[in-house]
């Protein structure tokens, strides 16, 4: 649902920066899509979610 949103506004030219959403939403799946369109993310993340700084950590494992 999310990410159907974020490609209407696309499609609509709706011009913005950030992108912003609450823990529910916050799945990397979302955040890949928001990357994909080169947009900034702000998300509240849920204590149980892990995250990393960059992509060498994450292949580290060190979350």
């Amino acid at each position: 649902m999310t990410r159907e949103m974020i490609r209407r506004y696309k499609r609509n030219v709706v011009e913005c920066k950030r992108i912003t959403t609450d823990s529910r939403r916050s799945s990397a799946e979302t955040m890949r899509c928001i990357n994909k369109r080169k947009k900034a993310f702000i998300f509240e993340m849920k204590e149980s979610r892990e995250a990393t700084t960059s992509e060498e950590d994450r292949e580290k494992g060190q979350f």
